[in-house]
């Protein structure tokens, strides 16, 4: 039927497909897209264009796509609702490299635990200043973390006879089971030092190393006896970084810390763990991790706890092209050497990094957040930009005189915001968590000197992230800037500070791209 004026009437079905494809792209909820794509079947497969969700892809969940994408046409959708709609979980980076060389060249201090998610492995470098630390995203579970997880298990559970025996007025069942439970909140290095002092003991028939084998007899204790004597082999005599296959570059020397005399530190190594080209050769499908949470701990008794740094993100595309271990290594530090990383050496406070950020050298800060831990900017990491490395957050630990001041400020504050604060962002530690601290510092540290308070970093060694903007990335670089130099306190008498920390952990998702599907260059 013809209108007045003999105008036809139409139907939205009747819209171009290009009109269609931008209706799509302006509208701002992905379920109002799937109820627009049920409407009828043309809409249906405009909704699944790779058009609509390609865009999509890169605004709600930061990843971006090479142009050139093979595949079928619902790849991207089906993309899309594995990345979104999956269960939040530890996003494991492999920790291969860094510019800022290891603490003794020790294994038990090597990058990789700073991206282990737990408490009882810590990376301690060399360098004293702004060293680049380097994860990649890998496909399958790493073997190493498997076979650390059972020799940690083993350890607690050989060397809680004699803990309790040590720890405790009487030898019971009780006092056993809080032994196990003080062995476990005790670093990898505080066993693995423990473990071998006992088994030096039984060796030399001492009454605390006999408890090592304490009811075993016969066939059982022989084959104790052959597990422990390798467990104590590995301990002893792969101990350094090289016996795990890491190689080295030489590196230019780096920073030595605030108030020291320049060229007394370490000159850093670029430290590659040589497994990882062969990982990266075998790889025939890209993973991306999106992120929307990360926490960074440097909870230890370390003498020169990190005190600021930032994290980045950025994507290794085209694996194929790396064919040698100088290739990856090239590859990871032009990141390092890029405008934004750059532009954070030595960014130390907030007020230097605002600044920055409104000079144009730093994206623009997104979210400011600070607790009596310390504080933290967020960076648009969707700012467009040929920078291969993005940076994510600037951090900062408070000391403990800036931690007070803040935590007497929030007192002061009225309402449920001060104390929902007070209650949920600090990281006081568990009365058992402080014991077991406590005895690792008089076993291994010996009388300490001083108020023990001003050595530790407890209740501001964590700071958890909430993230504006979901990310993703399949390589994350964390950048430490400084350290607060406490090695007075410690007795840790050395030239010059370097930096420890214990882990940063990222929350998420982790996605496998379908067939013919490749992360955009930079």
């Amino acid at each position: 039927m013809e209108e007045a004026g003999g105008a036809r009437g139409g139907s939205i079905q009747d819209l171009p497909a290009d009109f269609v494809v931008r209706a799509f792209l302006l509208i701002d909820d992905v379920r109002d897209v799937l109820s627009l794509q049920a409407t009828c079947k043309r809409f249906c497969a405009l909704g699944r264009s790779r058009l609509v969700w390609r865009p999509r892809l890169e605004a709600d969940l930061g990843i971006r796509l090479e142009q050139r994408l093979e595949g079928d046409e619902l790849s991207l959708q089906r993309l899309y609702r594995n990345a979104a709609t999956g269960r939040t979980e530890v996003v494991r980076y492999w920790g291969v490299m860094t510019d800022g060389g290891c603490d003794n060249d020790w294994l038990h201090y090597w990058v990789d635990n700073l991206f282990v998610p737990n408490h009882w492995e810590s990376f301690c470098s060399a360098g004293g200043g702004n060293v680049h630390c380097f994860g990649l995203l890998l496909c399958e579970e790493l073997e190493h973390d498997k076979r650390s997880a059972a020799d940690r298990e083993y350890m607690i559970k050989k060397c809680r006879y004699p803990a309790a025996r040590l720890f405790n007025e009487h030898f019971n069942r009780r006092s056993i089971d809080n032994a196990y439970s003080l062995l476990q909140c005790w670093s990898t290095p505080e066993l693995e030092h423990f473990v071998l002092a006992l088994y030096h003991d039984l060796q030399n028939g001492g009454p605390l190393g006999r408890l090592l084998e304490m009811g075993l007899t016969g066939q059982e204790l022989q084959r104790e006896r052959v597990r422990m004597r390798e467990l104590v082999r590995r301990l002893e005599h792969q101990a350094t970084v090289n016996a795990r296959g890491i190689i080295s570059r030489e590196g230019k020397p780096r920073n030595v810390g605030k108030g020291k005399a320049a060229g007394k530190g370490k000159n850093a190594l670029v430290l590659y763990d040589s497994l990882c080209t062969n990982v990266l050769q075998q790889m025939d499908r890209q993973i991306v991790g999106v992120i929307d949470r990360l926490m960074v701990s440097r909870r230890g008794s370390f003498s020169c706890p990190v005190s600021s740094g930032a994290i980045f993100i950025g994507n290794l595309t085209n694996l194929s092209q790396f064919k040698t271990h100088d290739d990856v290594i090239g590859s990871l530090q032009q990141m390092a050497a890029t405008p934004y990383c750059v532009a954070l050496d030595n960014m130390a406070d907030r007020v230097s990094v605002t600044l920055a950020s409104e000079a144009g050298k730093l994206p623009p800060i997104v979210a400011t957040h600070s607790n009596p831990a310390g504080e933290w900017m967020e960076f648009d990491v969707r700012t467009k930009s040929r920078c291969r490395l993005r940076p994510l957050i600037w951090f900062h630990f408070y000391t403990k005189q800036e931690s007070d001041a803040v935590r007497a400020q929030l007192q002061l504050q009225k309402g449920p915001f001060g104390e929902h604060l007070l209650s949920t962002s600090t990281s006081e530690g568990s009365e058992e968590e402080v014991l077991a601290e406590d005895v690792a510092e008089a076993l291994f540290h010996g009388p300490q000197q001083g108020d023990s308070a001003l050595r530790k970093t407890t209740g501001r060694d964590r700071l958890d992230v909430w993230l504006k903007q979901r990310v993703a990335a399949n390589v994350v670089c964390v950048k430490l800037i400084n350290q607060e130099d406490l090695m007075s306190q410690w007795g840790d008498d050395h030239e010059a500070p370097n930096i420890d920390i214990n882990c940063i952990a990222f929350n998420g998702q982790r996605v496998l791209l379908p067939p013919g599907i490749q992360l955009a260059g930079e």
